[in-house]
Formats: structure tokens, C-alpha cells, sequence
């Protein structure tokens, strides 16, 4: 003897599965909880000037996760794991990037003018041309 579910039946076997269908995520799915606050992310100073060899300290802020670390990044020169750029041996503009750990979507940046060193106080630049100065 066999049995029918009937339409109604069906209609429940279906959204069930779809429902359990729907709980199951992509393994290493990190799908932010919808009533979180969104991830932000600053860097200050958002601007700096520094000479060509020179030193800047930058430090970022992450808001909206318990994960506050970022990932640095610099054009122009070098950045430590804690925020210390070092511009190289070219002027010009550059780019610091701070990137959250969180959500690597998240990045703020600030601009960076690599400048030459002025000459020395007292000093003079002087130009000969065939013996003349």
C-alpha cells in the first residue's frame, strides 16, 4: 500500500529543507551580523611631510569590531608592523594604507610628501663655468 503527502506535505518538506538550506554557510564564511555596527577605519595623521631618509609615526584606529589590527602598507619607502614609515631616497607623493584584519575591504590612507633636506644654515651654492666662479 503506498501513501500520498498530498500538496501540503510537500510544501512542508520543502521549506524545511530551504530553511536548513538557507542556516548553512560556506565554511570560513565570515558574514558580519547583520545588527553589528559597520567597520571603520582612520589613520592619523590622515597627512604628513617628511624629508627623503626621514621618519614618520602613523597610527590607526578600527571601530565596529572586537578585532582592532590592521595590516600596513607604504609606496615610497617603508612601513614597520607598528605604523613608523620610512620615506627612501626619492622625493615626491606617496601612500600609507592601514588595512583592517577584520575585513581587508576596510582600508583608510594618508598622503605622504617625501621632501628633500634644505642645505644647512650658513651655507652657499656657488656655480663655476670654465674656471670662473
Amino acid at each position: 500500500m503506498r501513501k500520498s503527502i498530498g500538496v501540503s506535505g510537500s510544501l512542508l518538506i520543502l521549506c524545511s529543507a530551504l530553511t536548513l538550506a538557507g542556516c548553512a554557510g560556506s565554511p570560513g564564511s565570515t558574514t558580519p551580523n547583520p545588527g553589528s555596527p559597520p567597520i571603520d577605519i582612520s589613520i592619523v595623521p590622515s597627512s604628513a611631510s617628511v624629508q627623503v631618509g626621514g621618519t614618520q609615526q602613523f597610527s590607526a584606529t578600527v571601530s565596529g569590531t572586537s578585532n582592532t589590527a590592521v595590516v600596513w602598507s607604504a609606496t615610497g619607502g617603508t612601513i614597520s608592523s607598528g605604523g613608523l614609515y620610512t620615506a627612501g631616497n626619492a622625493a615626491g607623493s606617496y601612500t600609507v594604507t592601514a588595512t583592517s584584519v577584520a575585513d581587508s575591504s576596510k582600508s583608510a590612507h594618508a598622503a605622504v610628501s617625501a621632501t628633500t633636506a634644505p642645505p644647512p644654515p650658513g651655507t652657499t651654492s656657488s656655480i663655476t663655468k670654465d674656471g670662473i666662479t
